[in-house]
Parts: structure tokens; C-alpha cells; sequence
């Protein structure tokens, strides 16, 4: 008897560890802003700011600069505000407005979210001054470092930034239908980081404090400060993504009497969709119809003088969300499942005509256990 209290002690005391953390209120807000770039509206004046500390280079100290930062949500959307403030402008380092990109030369801002409070799996939303916009998702606990941030992951959010000689400025808008909760009777628990780079300083701040003696410390949904959200209940939305492709080819063939070349006009044309459908709060749906992956970000180049073959990350969006799932990495990075194959027979591209995926999470006791399905 003795054996099986003392495991379940354990867990209880664990469990109650978890929600005994003092935890955040983010305000439910039934009124909608003017997305201007800047949160100088009423409503943003009457939430309070998130409390920054010194992440490096000295952890724990105050920010040498000023950060303010507001949250709060309605029915549709998750709305973070943020003033980014200089005593001397000159330092504000703004670099790139493509989708995606990095440098660590530019000036940062954004938030992770720990969206199932289950201290593995998150996704992160950033900004710079140019407004560029930049997401990732990240499992396992950011354990395996940059192998555990997938940047190639997209979804459908609007940020808005504007900067004048006291610093810059920053509106983010989340629609509640691209995050990925559970509630219960509207109570959603979460996870938060919100992290600002100055690269001219060398300066990380984040809410809450992350002591940098983890490595990729703001990274890991474990670290992150626990939230509430009352009130907020997950949609189903509905994704469709159609492309169309038209165009003529022409070729030029020699004739049989070998005197003169004939020309050949052939017509190509081509269609397919993408769908997504929340077929409950925590299942996914997911559908795909002679996929064309034409828009996908092209891989990098890489020389390989091995007889090894060369790893490519998965980029194609139907393969990425919870890609987690059939992700079971052996020691050395080596993976028993590996997506890129998908499509590809004896070194050839394979058309694929269609696929379906259904994905989920099932939370039981938060950062206890996590079930997912597909």
C-alpha cells in the first residue's frame, strides 16, 4: 500500500505545486482598438504593465531601458500592446521586413505561449521595428536547442509598429482561432514569456525572470509565467486556401526532313486547396487536395563531401503543425519518422493528391501529463 500512496503523493503535491504559483489575470476586454501602431488608447492605459527584469547580461538587475508592456483579449482576439522606450534613439537598430527572418543585429520584441499549459510545446510570436513578423513553434522543453524551434511554422496573426524619437511602438493582434487551448467553462490556463533584445547592449529582458543558466532559457514553456484567461472559449475556424496555376509551355522540335523546327504550345493548368476546421476545442482537422508546395520557403544550400545523407527540416505547412506528434528522436538526432520522404520514391518527386491529418492535445493536470492524438 505503501508503495502505491507514495507515487501519488508525489503527484498531488506536484499538481498543487502547479497551481499554487502565483498566476496572472489577463483582462477580458469587450471592446476593440484602432490597430494605429501605437496602444495610446483609453483601454490600454487602464491595464497594467508587465514587470521586465535583466535576463543578461547581469540577470537580475533592472533593464537599462524602459519597457512597458499590456495584454488582454475579447471574443476574438488576443491583443498585446507594447511601448519600447530609448533614452537615446540612436541605439534602436532596425534590420529586415521579410517574413521570418533574423538577425541578431535588430531590435526584438514578442511573446511565447505556452498555449496548453503542459511545460513542453509552445509557439512564439515576435516583432521589430520594421513590423516584420516572425513565429515559431517549439516542443520537447526547447531541449535540443535550435532542432526544437521550428521557424518554418506560420499562422494568422497582424502586428502594427511606428517609432518616434522617444523609442517604438508595437500592437499585436492574435485571432483566438490560431492558438490552441483547452478551457474549462471558459478558464483556460496558459503559459507566458514576453522577451525584448537590444543588440547594441547586448540587453535580453523578459517577464518573468528566467535565470540564463538554462540554456535557450526563454525558450522553454517551462520557465514561463502561468496565466488566466477567464472567460476566453476556443472557435472552430474554418481555413480554406485554394491556389490556382495556369501557363504555356513551348517547345521547339526539329522536323522529320531535319529543315526547319516546329513549335508546340501546351497549356498547363492546375488546382488544389488546403483546409482546416476545428472539428472541437481540442481536435484539428486537417485536409489537403493535389497540394502544390510551389510557395513553400526554398531550403539552403549545403555541400556535403560525406557519404551521409544531408538532413533538411520540414517546411511544407500540412507537415508542420504538431509535427511533435510523430517526432521520436533517437540519441545523436537520428528520427525513426521523418516527413520529408513524403512525396519522394527512389529520389523522384511523387505528386501527392491528398492527405488528411487529425491532431489534438488532452491535458489532465497541468505540466503532469500529455496525450496526443492523430
Amino acid at each position: 500500500m505503501c508503495k502505491t500512496l507514495f507515487p501519488s503523493l508525489i503527484l498531488l503535491l506536484f499538481c498543487y505545486y502547479s497551481k499554487a504559483q502565483e498566476r496572472y489575470i489577463i483582462p477580458k476586454i469587450d471592446a476593440e482598438i484602432v490597430f494605429d501602431c501605437k496602444p495610446d488608447e483609453e483601454i490600454w492605459l487602464e491595464i497594467p504593465s508587465l514587470p521586465f527584469i535583466m535576463h543578461q547580461p547581469v540577470y537580475g538587475k533592472e533593464p537599462s531601458e524602459k519597457t512597458e508592456c499590456m495584454i488582454f483579449f475579447n471574443d476574438d482576439y488576443l491583443y498585446v500592446g507594447a511601448n519600447i522606450y530609448y533614452t537615446d534613439i540612436s541605439f534602436m537598430a532596425s534590420v529586415g521586413k521579410q517574413r521570418d527572418y533574423f538577425s541578431m543585429k535588430c531590435d526584438w520584441f514578442g511573446i511565447h505561449l505556452d498555449s496548453f499549459n503542459d511545460n513542453e510545446n509552445g509557439m512564439a510570436f515576435y516583432t521589430n521595428p520594421n513590423g516584420l513578423r516572425f513565429d515559431a513553434t517549439v516542443k520537447n522543453d526547447a531541449s535540443a536547442g535550435l532542432e526544437d524551434i521550428n521557424i518554418s511554422w506560420n499562422t494568422f496573426w497582424d502586428v502594427s509598429t511606428s517609432h518616434d524619437h522617444g523609442g517604438w511602438y508595437m500592437e499585436m493582434r492574435i485571432p483566438v482561432s490560431s492558438l490552441r487551448f483547452q478551457d474549462e467553462d471558459g478558464f483556460v490556463e496558459m503559459g507566458l514569456t514576453v522577451v525584448r533584445f537590444i543588440p547594441k547592449k547586448s540587453e535580453v529582458i523578459t517577464f518573468p525572470p528566467i535565470d540564463p543558466k538554462h540554456e535557450n532559457s526563454y525558450w522553454k514553456p517551462s520557465l514561463a509565467a502561468p496565466i488566466e484567461l477567464i472567460g476566453l472559449r476556443p472557435g472552430k475556424p474554418i481555413y480554406l486556401t485554394p491556389y490556382l496555376i495556369g501557363g504555356i509551355q513551348q517547345n521547339h522540335f526539329l522536323n522529320e526532313a531535319e529543315t526547319s523546327y516546329e513549335r508546340e504550345i501546351t497549356p498547363k493548368l492546375d488546382a488544389g486547396l488546403d483546409f482546416k476546421y476545428g472539428l472541437t476545442k481540442n481536435l484539428t482537422l486537417d485536409l489537403t487536395l493535389n497540394t502544390d508546395f510551389a510557395q513553400v520557403e526554398a531550403d539552403e544550400q549545403q555541400i556535403n563531401l560525406t557519404r551521409y545523407s544531408i538532413f533538411f527540416p520540414e517546411k511544407r505547412p500540412f507537415f508542420l503543425e504538431k509535427s511533435d506528434v510523430f517526432d521520436f528522436d533517437l540519441l545523436g538526432g537520428n528520427k525513426l519518422f521523418y516527413s520529408r520522404r513524403i512525396g519522394l520514391h527512389e529520389g523522384s518527386v511523387v505528386r501527392i493528391i491528398g492527405g488528411a491529418r487529425v491532431t489534438g492535445s488532452f491535458l489532465h493536470c497541468p505540466g503532469a501529463i500529455s496525450v496526443h492524438s492523430c
